[in-house]
């Protein structure tokens, strides 16, 4: 008799079957449960190697390196970043210098991973191992006080 597929499962089907995505979050999957059997499950993809969490409530598609056989993301760090802020509600744009490189304005090519999310302030981190998400912020202008 075949086992009734659980919530992991379910989880997992979606995520496959997403081709595009790359990042998701929690209420990617509020539809399947409620906030601790999402999070519970997610747990489990996490242990089992078919998803990384990459920062609070932010999680990204694995496949298995073909060198060490241990799971990597499908896409790179910096991608998966901004859509898992997106998706987040974020506005998220190039770093300076990375628009400055794709517009031909500069030829170093931008070594630090920043994402520019102009006036909004996030306060959460993201980071794979040693790799991690800085992130450029415009600062308010301020009102003269007189």
């Amino acid at each position: 008799m075949p086992r009734k597929p659980d919530l992991a499962d379910l989880i997992r089907n979606r995520i496959a079957s997403n081709r595009r995505a790359a990042a998701f979050i929690r209420e990617d999957f509020m539809d399947c449960g409620d906030y601790d059997q999402i999070g519970r499950a997610l747990r489990e993809l996490v242990s089992s190697g078919d998803l990384l969490r990459i920062g609070y409530g932010i999680y990204a598609k694995t496949r298995r390196s073909i060198v060490t056989g241990k799971p990597v993301p499908t896409k790179p760090l910096i991608s998966i970043a901004a859509e898992g802020l997106r998706k987040l509600g974020y506005k998220v744009a190039p770093s300076k210098a990375a628009q400055a490189y794709r517009e031909g304005r500069s030829t170093q090519f931008p070594v630090r991973q920043a994402l520019n999310l102009g006036e909004q302030r996030v306060s959460r981190a993201i980071q794979l191992g040693r790799d991690k998400i800085v992130y450029e912020t415009a600062k308010p202008r301020r009102r003269n006080q007189a």
